[in-house]
């Protein structure tokens, strides 16, 4: 398959089950079954980036990488669309093929990135903003139930 600078990396897969690609990973390819969030952090933040090759409406993991700082190689489709900003926070890849992945990580691994412009970048999707901006909609919803009712 592609390789990625010619040199050798490590690609811990978290979760959980083991069927499919993960009964046979490859030697690079260390399953690591669930961890505790403290472990998944301490993963995070010893990686040099987050690879997400599939699409998800909206994946916590992308999330969680950019909080620790950690550029983003994900498939183009879906919520990473709206979580990583390619060339910035991240990579966006267009196609789900190893060739196309190995020039993305390739590409993120030539850039620059700034652990703590992507953790700020992160904040947009914290538990406080998503409180601060659902309480008024919330609230609004209420007035106008009551409104049509009396």
């Amino acid at each position: 398959g592609p390789r990625v600078g010619g040199g050798r990396w490590r690609w811990p897969a978290l979760g959980r089950g083991g069927g499919g690609w993960l009964a046979r990973p490859g030697p690079d390819v260390e399953f690591m079954g669930w961890r505790s969030d403290e472990e998944i952090r301490e993963l995070y933040r010893g990686a040099r980036g987050f690879l997400l090759p599939g699409e998800e409406d909206f994946g916590i993991a992308p999330v969680e990488a950019l909080a620790c700082g950690r550029p983003v190689v994900g498939l183009a489709r879906g919520g990473v669309t709206e979580t990583v900003s390619d060339g910035d926070t991240g990579v966006l890849v267009d196609e789900p093929t190893a060739e196309a992945f190995a020039a993305g990580i390739a590409r993120a691994a030539a850039l620059r990135f700034d652990a703590g412009h992507i953790r700020s970048q992160a904040l947009r999707f914290s538990v406080s903003r998503f409180h601060d901006e659902m309480r008024p909609l919330l609230e609004g919803a209420a007035v106008q139930a009551g409104g049509a009712a009396a």
